[in-house]
């Protein structure tokens, strides 16, 4: 990777700081434009700002912001910020799912698995049901505790965990067989109380 791929594109040094008329994405924003970086941390907060774009329809920006670390992280050893990428590549899956961009799901999913980084980290051969749902109440239970503090941030990161494994239900992933309505209702149901929160 150059150099220059480390670095954020203008384009998104400049989006960071545009004007944000709503205050809880403003303060997402600026807490995400403090260390913006490819560092796993910034990721990750980078992924919780473009959840919350998302759960309020703003997929164009989100999309945008997933763009750079999406791509620009390369493997070297630290499974921490490849993972973190591998969760922005998982949200651009949805968005594109959603608005029925099936040719564009898989862009950039081979990358994330063709290192055994992936199945140390992720370990996906175990994915089945149980493991699926208990995830899913693990999560929930963050985003409760989040919303019990009020806190948007922590709960865009709990539901933006669930997308990443609701998203890799893809070949060549063993759970690419299993009925996954119901987490795909859970997700949106959570998506939609994020929602509420950010537009209050």
């Amino acid at each position: 990777m150059s150099a220059d791929s480390e670095l954020p594109p203008p384009s998104l040094v400049a989006y960071y700081r545009r004007i944000e008329p709503s205050a809880e994405i403003s303060a997402l924003k600026a807490q995400a434009a403090r260390s913006l970086s490819l560092r796993a941390r910034s990721i990750l907060l980078q992924r919780d700002l473009a959840v919350c774009l998302h759960a309020v329809g703003r997929d164009p920006e989100s999309l945008a912001i997933l763009d750079w670390p999406m791509r620009a992280v390369v493997y070297r050893g630290k499974t921490d910020a490849w993972y973190a990428a591998g969760t922005t590549w998982a949200l651009c899956a949805r968005i594109r799912r959603r608005r029925g961009e099936t040719d564009l799901v898989r862009d950039g999913l081979d990358r994330f698995i063709e290192h055994p980084s992936h199945d140390l980290l992720v370990q996906p051969m175990n994915w089945d049901t149980a493991r699926l749902e208990g995830a899913n109440e693990e999560e929930r239970r963050r985003f409760e505790e989040a919303s019990t503090e009020d806190d948007a941030a922590s709960m865009a990161r709990a539901v933006g965990e669930l997308v990443f494994l609701r998203e890799t239900a893809l070949p060549p992933f063993p759970h690419a067989h299993l009925r996954l309505g119901w987490l795909d209702s859970s997700i949106a149901e959570l998506f939609g109380r994020l929602r509420s929160r950010l537009e209050r």
